[in-house]
């Protein structure tokens, strides 16, 4: 049984392909609405009303066996065997005949259509395809496609979603799963070309890549993303959840620092979903996500990049201590800088720390050192305080230089 396409709320992505301007001349939604209304005007009145409450033909979500019976005062049994008398019925050649040439015209193109895609198709794809964005014209299709002898409709499992086959279709098995050893082998999101042409390489077999396209949406577990990659389900760039997981992949694809607000300008333009991303969210959680560094006023960069958590003091220290002699104020101040987006003010002023800092008359710098139970009380009381030397203090401000 059919159900509407685009249920997730998640934006449709642009395909890279179309289908034949010979199947396109026919399959114009118009055409496919006329075909399906043709096919109910051969039922009885209970077996149409059936039928269009079934596959929501009446623009409303399709109905169940049960609210079915309950509405014709029979048994849902009673109602899936008049749908299964109805789709056979309309598949026979026999009753072709009950159709006029027009449904016929519309269904061949169809099948031309899947013949195209390899055999194998989702409803939600070939309607992308058609610019089917109504309801009733969705709901047509999919009413069209289950009344076609050389059509099966193979319904959704732990392995694969929905979709139409026809009788000659491609291995998507093989397919599939050589896709999905590609990607597992590198761990990485793939492009159609790159992904297409492993596959290609790998089985021997020089498939266009409209049906590779095709195929792989059927299976669950492999992901085309927003920005038109493929992954697997469960990998945080494939299938990010929350806010935290997109700010993660907006900012990895960026590949350089950037201020929470705009981060949060990026993931409402990604359309990972219907859901919007406020800032104040979104600042938030990168505040406490260990995968993000504040590195400036309300500026963050990845963890994974190199960067290290702490104020500005702490990031001297960390220099001090990699150093083996004293470190001039400008070598500093410029080390400083690769990892924070701070005025060269604030570096200075944390030179000034006389606990932790000292410098000689050549006017280098060393790490004083001290035992580390001193050191730690240092650093919390520093946190407590608000100390101007630290990052989250000037992000604090709510700034944006």
């Amino acid at each position: 049984m059919n159900s509407q396409s685009n249920t997730t709320g998640a934006p449709e992505r642009e395909l890279a392909f179309v289908l034949p301007s010979s199947v396109l001349d026919v399959l114009r939604p118009s055409a496919i609405s006329l075909a399906a209304d043709e096919l109910l005007k051969t039922l009885d009145e209970r077996s149409r009303r059936v039928i269009v409450r079934r596959f929501g033909l009446d623009g409303k979500a399709p109905k169940t066996l049960h609210s079915i019976g309950q509405d014709e005062g029979v048994t849902r049994e009673r109602i899936r065997q008049i749908e299964q008398v109805v789709l056979k019925n309309l598949k026979s050649q026999k009753n072709k005949a009950l159709g006029s040439s027009d449904v016929e015209k519309v269904q061949t193109a169809l099948s031309q259509a899947l013949i195209f895609l390899g055999g194998v198709a989702r409803e939600e794809i070939l309607c992308q395809l058609l610019g089917l964005k109504d309801k009733t014209e969705s709901a047509a299709l999919g009413f069209l496609l289950n009344c076609m002898s050389d059509v099966r409709e193979i319904r959704e499992t732990n392995r694969w979603k929905k979709y139409f086959r026809n009788q000659k279709h491609e291995d998507v098995e093989s397919i599939i799963d050589a896709a999905r050893a590609i990607l597992n082998e590198q761990k990485t999101l793939c492009n159609d070309k790159d992904l297409f042409d492993k596959i290609r390489k790998r089985l021997g077999k020089d498939t266009a890549d409209h049906i590779l396209y095709s195929v792989l949406t059927i299976a669950h577990d492999l992901v085309r993303t927003t920005f038109g990659e493929w992954g697997i389900k469960g990998w945080v760039e494939a299938t990010p959840r929350g806010v935290g997981d997109k700010a993660y992949v907006v900012l990895k694809r960026h590949k350089e620092p950037l201020h929470f607000l705009k981060i949060t300008e990026l993931i409402n333009g990604a359309g990972f979903d219907n859901r919007k991303a406020h800032h104040q969210t979104v600042h938030n959680e990168l505040i406490r996500d260990e995968r993000f560094i504040l590195v400036g006023r309300g500026t963050y960069a990845l963890h994974e990049w190199g960067y290290q958590s702490g104020t500005v003091g702490d990031v001297l220290e960390r220099i001090m201590k990699t150093n083996s002699q004293a470190t001039m104020k400008e070598d500093l101040i410029d080390a400083v800088l690769k990892e924070r987006m701070v005025k060269r003010n604030t570096i200075l002023l944390a030179l000034q720390n006389r606990k932790r800092f000292t410098r000689d008359e050549n006017g280098r710098y060393t790490f004083l050192q001290k035992n580390e139970k001193e050191n730690q009380e240092e650093k919390n009381q520093t946190q407590i305080t608000g100390d101007n030397n630290s990052v989250v203090a000037e992000d604090q401000t709510g700034g944006a230089g």
